[in-house]
């Protein structure tokens, strides 16, 4: 059974579905099956309340301050478990702050506004804004929605008015004028902006693979070799391409090459390089022949 509730960093986080209507390319769950304490977060099927209840009873929230709903899915794809869930954390733990991390399209997924009503139950919520344009949205969240962008921007004004906290996030990998009209999109709305490094993006995708297998050195000298391995073959990058899949491919697979013994790393040809910047970059990688030499 996959973890319901696992840690990572210093907080709780709760992990009801694998549901999503996005297939955003950046997702670190084409990468690894588990985050943080978890052996795996893909469940078989959506866990009941009983199970999450029992999960709940279970786990030891001593000396932890903040429960974060936020898995392999969009939270609020299970919106009624979602609450009764927050209802029943606050009733055994009154202290335990409660953060959504969403993708905004709760209103779209549930067929109704939501905002005030999970505002009720939670008390922040950070919305992936990723890009700064719907066109852009659509090209690396993949959302099956038609103008989601537009919709994510009307969760976020609402949820401006109910939560008692409510911010952005983009990763650093977009291009600085991108950067630029995030934040203009968030100051216009008076929303928090938060840019989030994606240093420690990769470092989650090599820890996952490696961690409790070799040492904190090696995890971070993958790291490293990650973003040198990415300015040697910077001369063939795509510029109209994201920069955080391809570096994530990088250091997932250098990760696994360390766990192979007498195995040396191989240079990308040009079209594995091509392959994993496409717009289908995971399905083309998935059926690369090649996929196990790359880096």
């Amino acid at each position: 059974m996959a973890d319901i509730l696992y840690v990572y960093k210093t907080s709780i986080y709760a992990n009801l579905t694998n549901k999503c209507p996005c297939r955003c390319t950046f997702c670190i769950r084409n990468n690894t099956d588990s985050v943080g304490s978890a052996d795996t977060l893909w469940h078989k099927h959506d866990p009941s309340m009983e199970d999450i209840k029992k999960a709940v009873d279970d786990f030891d929230f001593t000396g932890y301050k903040e429960l974060v709903f936020c898995g392999y899915g969009e939270p609020t794809s299970a919106l009624d478990n979602m609450l009764e869930t927050a209802k029943y954390v606050r009733e055994k733990h009154p202290d335990i702050k409660l953060r959504l991390n969403t993708n905004g399209l709760s209103d779209r997924i549930n067929n109704k506004p939501t905002a005030e009503l999970i505002s009720k139950y939670i008390d922040s919520v950070s919305i992936s804004l990723n890009t700064c344009s719907s066109e852009k949205y659509d090209e690396v969240c993949r959302p099956v929605f038609e103008h989601a962008y537009e919709s994510m921007l009307k969760f976020a004004e609402d949820a401006k008015k109910y939560f008692e906290h409510t911010q952005f996030s983009i990763v650093d990998t977009i291009p600085e004028e991108d950067i630029k009209a995030c934040q203009k999109i968030a100051d216009d709305r008076g929303i928090y902006l938060k840019i989030r490094k994606y240093s420690a993006y990769i470092y989650t995708v090599v820890y996952n693979v490696l961690s409790g297998k070799m040492t904190e050195e090696d995890i971070e000298e993958t790291v490293s070799d990650a973003f040198i391995k990415l300015w040697q073959n910077s001369g063939n990058l795509r510029e109209d391409k994201p920069l955080l899949p391809y570096l994530s491919v990088i250091a997932l697979n250098l990760a696994r090459n360390r766990l192979r013994e007498n195995k040396s790393y191989a240079f990308c040809d040009n079209s594995i390089l091509e392959a994993v910047q496409g717009d289908d970059f995971f399905e083309k990688i998935e059926k690369s022949e090649t996929v196990n030499m790359v880096l």
